[in-house]
C-alpha cells in the first residue's frame, strides 16, 4: 500500500532532560474482556492560542498542547487560534498540529479536519502566506487523528520573495468537519527549526523509489507499551516487542534513524480462540518522519490487513529510501519527506469493532530495525560556527556540555584560590 491517510521537536537552544524508560509490563493474553479504549493524550507545554495574531502567544521550538473548543462546518467557521513565531533568515521551520477524538465519532460523523497558515503578523506584508490541512478519517474506523504540518522552506532562501526574513510570524490554526464537531479536542503543536546549514561537500544524489526491506527479528523479546500520542510515543532501540492493542486503538512508536538509514518492521499477531474467522480487526501500520508528516512505504510493503486476531499473520513493511539531505532536492513528492534524520514514527492503526460490538484486546509481536551504515549530512551552523554532521537535535546538548565543563572549571579554580588565600601561616 502506498500513501495512508496522514496521521501526521525540538531544536537548538531548547534542551529538555528526560529520562527514557522502556517499562517491563505483563501483557494479557487476550483472554477475558478487553480493557477501555486509550485515547490520543496530548503532549507538551501548556499554552492558549490568541484570539488574533497580534495576542497570539509566542512559541519557541518545542513541543505544546492546547484545547480547540468547536468545529465549524468549513474552515472559516468554529473556532480559530493564533499563535507567534519568530523566523530568521537561513532557518528551517516546521510546523504541525495534531488533533484527535476522545471517543468513537457517531455513525453520521464525516472527518476530522485541520487547517493551518503562517503569515507575518505585520498586515501591511501582502502575498507571504503559506497555508497547508490535514484530515482523519473518523467514520467508525478508529481514533483517527488528524494531522497538518507546515513547512515553508528556508527562511530567505528560494520562493521566500519579498518576505520579511527577521519577523513575526502568526500561526492560524482552524478545524471543521462534523467529527466531534461541538466538542472540545485537546490540540497538540509541534515546533521544529533546523538552523542555517551547508551541504555535504559530497552530497549524494536523491533517493529512488526502493523495494521493501524486511527488519531481521533477532534479539530477545521484550515487552513494550506503545504510546497513545507522538508525544509519549516510546523510541525502540533494534529488537523484538511485544505489545497489544484493544480494537480501535492507535500505538505509537518512535525509531531513530541517521543519515543514510531506512526503518524496517515487521508485526505478527496471534490468533485468539475467542475471535470466530473472517472477524477479526482491520488494521494498518503507518510511518510519519520527524516532523510527523506521513510518509509512503514501498509498493511491496504490507502494511495493512483485514481480519487481525481471528488467524496468525504478519504485516511488514519499510521506509521508502535511506534519510539523505539530498532527498530535498528530489522532483519525486514520496521521497521529499525523507530529507531528515531524527526519530521517525511507526503507527499501528485499528479499526473500532464490527456491528456486533465485539472488543478484543489482540497481542502481538513487533520487529523494528534501523538498516543501513550512518552516512555523513549537513553541517549546521549555529552561533556563527559549523556543527559538523551530528545533526541539529544533538546541538544543543554540545553546546551545554562546552558551557558547562567551562563553569565548572572556573568555580573548581576560584575555590581553590580561595582556600590558598584562607590557609594560616605555618611558622
Amino acid at each position: 500500500m502506498r500513501r495512508p491517510p496522514p496521521p501526521g521537536l525540538l531544536r537548538r537552544g531548547v534542551i529538555v532532560i528526560g529520562v527514557a524508560v522502556l517499562g517491563v509490563w505483563s501483557v494479557p493474553a487476550g483472554a477475558g474482556a478487553a480493557p477501555a479504549l486509550r485515547y490520543y493524550t496530548a503532549s507538551g507545554v501548556r499554552t492558549t492560542g490568541g484570539a488574533n495574531p497580534v495576542v497570539g502567544p509566542e512559541l519557541a521550538p518545542g513541543l505544546y498542547h492546547d484545547t480547540f473548543a468547536s468545529a465549524g462546518a468549513s474552515y472559516e467557521d468554529g473556532t480559530a487560534k493564533y499563535y507567534r513565531v519568530r523566523l530568521r533568515k537561513g532557518e528551517t521551520p516546521y510546523l504541525s498540529v495534531t488533533e484527535a477524538p476522545r471517543g468513537r465519532p457517531a455513525a453520521s460523523d464525516s472527518a476530522l479536519r485541520v487547517a493551518l497558515s503562517l503569515a507575518p503578523v505585520d498586515r501591511s506584508v501582502s502575498g507571504c502566506e503559506t497555508t497547508t490541512s490535514g484530515t482523519g478519517d473518523t467514520t467508525g474506523d478508529g481514533l483517527d487523528s488528524a494531522t497538518a504540518v507546515l513547512a515553508p522552506g528556508v527562511v530567505g532562501g528560494p520562493g521566500w520573495n519579498k518576505c520579511p526574513t527577521d519577523a513575526f510570524y502568526a500561526l492560524h490554526v482552524t478545524r471543521s468537519g462534523s467529527a466531534a464537531s461541538g466538542t472540545a479536542l485537546e490540540m497538540e503543536i509541534a515546533y521544529r527549526s533546523e538552523p542555517a546549514f551547508s551541504a555535504p561537500t559530497a552530497a549524494p544524489e536523491s533517493g529512488t523509489s526502493a523495494k521493501n526491506v524486511r527488519a531481521s527479528g533477532s534479539g530477545p523479546l521484550r515487552t513494550v507499551i506503545g504510546g497513545t500520542g507522538f508525544g509519549d510515543a516510546p523510541t525502540l532501540p533494534d529488537g523484538r516487542y511485544r505489545d497489544s492493542f484493544t480494537t480501535g486503538e492507535r500505538r505509537y512508536y518512535r525509531v531513530h534513524l541517521q543519515w543514510g538509514q531506512r526503518l524496517a518492521w515487521t508485526l505478527t499477531v496471534d490468533q485468539l480462540p475467542q475471535i470466530p474467522d473472517y472477524q477479526g480487526t482491520r488494521g494498518t501500520v503507518l510511518l510519519a518522519n520527524p516532523v510527523r508528516q506521513a510518509v509512503d512505504q514501498p509498493d511491496d510493503a504490507e502494511n495493512a490487513g483485514s481480519d487481525l486476531g481471528a488467524s496468525t499473520g504478519a504485516l511488514y513493511g519499510s521506509t521508502l529510501v535511506p534519510t539523505s539531505w539530498a532527498n530535498r532536492r528530489s522532483d519525486d513528492a514520496d521521497v521529499l519527506p525523507y530529507a531528515m534524520d531524527g526519530d521517525y514514527y511507526l503507527i499501528v492503526s485499528t479499526a473500532y469493532p464490527d456491528s456486533t460490538g465485539r472488543t478484543s484486546e489482540v497481542p502481538y509481536e513487533l520487529d523494528v530495525q534501523a538498516v543501513g551504515t550512518p552516512t555523513t549530512g549537513p553541517s549546521f551552523v549555529v552561533d556563527g560556527t559549523a556543527d559538523p554532521q551530528t545533526g541539529v537535535d544533538h546541538t544543543p546538548v554540545v553546546i551545554a556540555s562546552v558551557v558547562g565543563a567551562v563553569v565548572i572549571v572556573g568555580v573548581v579554580v576560584w575555590l581553590l584560590v580561595l582556600r590558598r588565600r584562607q590557609r594560616p601561616t605555618q611558622t
